[in-house]
This record gives C-alpha cells, sequence and structure tokens, in this order.
C-alpha cells in the first residue's frame, strides 16, 4: 500500500512539473485566446464567434465576413471565413506567453502580419 501511494504521488508530482516547465505555449488555444480586437499596421481585426471584422485604417474601411470555424493547436488557431461564397482559411500563430501579440502567418490570401491586443 505504502509503495503504491508513493507511486502515485512521485507521478503526480512529475505530471506537475512537466505542466509547470512547459509554460502557457504547450496548452491549446481556445477562442479566448484570439477573441476580440486585435491591432495591426495597416488594419485591426476583430474577431466574435461568427464574424471577424476587418477595418483598414488607410481609408477607414470596414469588411465583415462570416466565419465558419475555428481550429485551434498547441500554437496556431486557423479561422475559415467566408468571402462572399468562397471558403478562405487563415492561419494565426507565434502567440506571445502572455497571449497580447500574434502573427498572421502568410499565405495565399494573405501576408504575414504582426498583431497586439488593441487598448
Amino acid at each position: 500500500m505504502r509503495k503504491a501511494l508513493r507511486n502515485i504521488l512521485i507521478f503526480g508530482l512529475t505530471s506537475a512539473a512537466v505542466a509547470v516547465c512547459a509554460g502557457p505555449d504547450a496548452m491549446a488555444l481556445g477562442f479566448g485566446d484570439i477573441s476580440g480586437k486585435w491591432c495591426g499596421n495597416v488594419g485591426s481585426y476583430i474577431f466574435k464567434p461568427r464574424t471577424l471584422t476587418v477595418i483598414f485604417y488607410s481609408d477607414k474601411s470596414r469588411r465583415d465576413y462570416k466565419v465558419d470555424s475555428y481550429q485551434y493547436t498547441d500554437g496556431e488557431v486557423t479561422i475559415t471565413w467566408r468571402r462572399d461564397t468562397e471558403a478562405l482559411s487563415t492561419k494565426f500563430g507565434e502567440f506571445s506567453a502572455d497571449r497580447r501579440a500574434m502573427a498572421q502567418i502568410q499565405n495565399d490570401v494573405g501576408p504575414r502580419r504582426e498583431f497586439r491586443r488593441c487598448s
């Protein structure tokens, strides 16, 4: 019985140590990590459960896109959205440890862009 308790205690402490050493970047991202308003160099993005709003600074134009889905991994969020009837995907990653900075990953839809949470 003592040996079993000791093994359980050692396993629990080892698991806790691994989780602490891995830090916040090892935890899967979720909607709370990307929701809200993000500011970049050329515009801002507002992420809502069903809508992605893009506001361009140059002419203050606003575009609202329907969001089909969000997929989350340990380091990236992939958003599938619609421009008219065309389904497109954009990935966001490189999240800072405090989740206040991220980057849009370059793809066929757009360039790499850095964002920070708007104050």
